[in-house]
């Protein structure tokens, strides 16, 4: 009998060992550093769920969409030297809505910065029963405003290979138009929320670009090439998922999957065929994911629902950090960006050099800075 237990006693450890393997937990779920990162406040702005964070010329470029105005706006903030306490006054792009109730797409665009200047797409709900797609962009004398058909969902704003902008939005099936071709993408199409892009920070604009359809229920890669643009999904995706481009030019999705509570990092080389799964760690609630190249690893954001005393819960922005070794799986350190009792309604971020930047939305709006090592 005390073999028996014995053996029990070692079987156990070895599956409990493997199950910390295969989690790649470099510490315990719960170990954790807390930091101070710098912030700077929004005063007075009730944001949208939808906003973007990019990058342009030696600025951080936030767009946001402002409750109490019904308004789009843009914001920059040298990415140099420390950061503001309070945003810089915001340049006014559009209303974008009527008196409120505001709709359920209230402030929904999408955005890039091509060759240092913004151009957007959004949603102008102008009457009650009516909505309009239009396009803007930055141009010497200021903005240049256009209307976009037919009527359609903005997806994203791209780079084509020649260097100009390509619009792509949903009107049923998914349409891509740059300045010489009209594309159908993928038929039909229903985007959830708004699309992440491939590295943003890019000088000369993203090249590609994610975004979950309803209609399939699954994970839609788009990247233009030489080729012209080309799809194709992500098999073990979920509807919270980040993408970056991975060393030597290969493709990598993190993605939250409710049923094991598991961030997977899903990988795939530069030649294609199929992504490699690892698991990085177990978090509960997480609704956004951030994905990072660094020389030691990959960087992850993510949000997480912790219970508090009291029955209450906090939600908190957390971040995993890679350590570097030479061998064997990455250990990451989790640090706690920010934790609070009110709630979390999404998060953007943007890494420029030994920085990163994360634009926070609760009730209020505010954008982290925090030095990576």
């Amino acid at each position: 009998m005390a073999v028996q237990e014995n053996m029990v006693k070692r079987t156990l450890f070895a599956l409990a060992a493997a199950l910390a393997a295969t989690a790649g937990w470099g510490l315990s779920a719960r170990e954790s550093t807390v930091l101070a990162p710098a912030i700077m406040a929004f005063p007075g702005v009730r944001p949208a769920q939808f906003a973007s964070l990019l990058r342009r010329n030696a600025s951080v470029t936030v767009v946001y969409a402002d409750r109490d105005t019904t308004s789009l706006r843009v914001v920059d903030v040298p990415v140099a030297g420390a950061l503001p306490t309070e945003a810089p006054k915001a340049v006014f792009v559009d209303k974008v809505d009527i008196v409120p109730p505001l709709g359920g797409s209230f402030g929904l665009h999408a955005s890039a910065v091509i060759d240092g200047r913004l151009r957007l797409l959004y949603l102008d709900r102008e009457k009650e029963d009516r909505q309009l797609l239009k396009r803007i962009t930055e141009d010497t004398g200021g903005w240049r405003l256009e209307l976009v058909e037919p009527f359609g969902l903005p997806v994203a704003v791209l780079a084509g290979v020649d260097g100009k902008p390509v619009d792509v939005w949903a009107a049923g099936s998914l349409l891509l138009r740059g300045a010489a071709v009209d594309q159908v993408l993928r038929e039909p199409c229903v985007p959830h929320g708004q699309a992440v892009l491939l590295d943003p920070e890019r000088e000369t604009g993203p090249a590609g670009f994610g975004v979950w359809d309803d209609a399939s229920g699954e994970l839609v890669i788009v990247l233009t090439g030489p080729e012209g643009a080309q799809s194709y999904t992500v098999p073990g995706a979920s509807p919270v998922y980040a993408l970056a481009e991975a060393p030597g030019r290969g493709l990598a999705v993190a993605t939250w999957v409710p049923g094991s509570r598991r961030i997977l990092l899903l990988e795939r080389d530069p030649e294609g065929g199929l992504f490699h799964q690892t698991t990085v760690t177990v978090c509960d609630g997480t609704n956004g994911l951030f994905l990072s190249w660094t020389p030691s690893g990959w960087l992850f954001v993510y949000d997480e629902i912790k219970p508090a005393p009291l029955g209450r819960w906090v939600w908190e922005l957390c971040m995993l950090s890679p350590e570097s070794r030479a061998v064997g799986r990455p250990r990451y350190r989790r640090s706690v960006l920010s934790s609070n009792s009110r709630q979390l309604a999404g998060f953007r971020a943007l890494r420029d050099g030994e920085s990163l930047f994360v634009l926070e939305m609760r009730d209020g709006l505010q954008l982290l800075k925090i030095p990576l090592d």
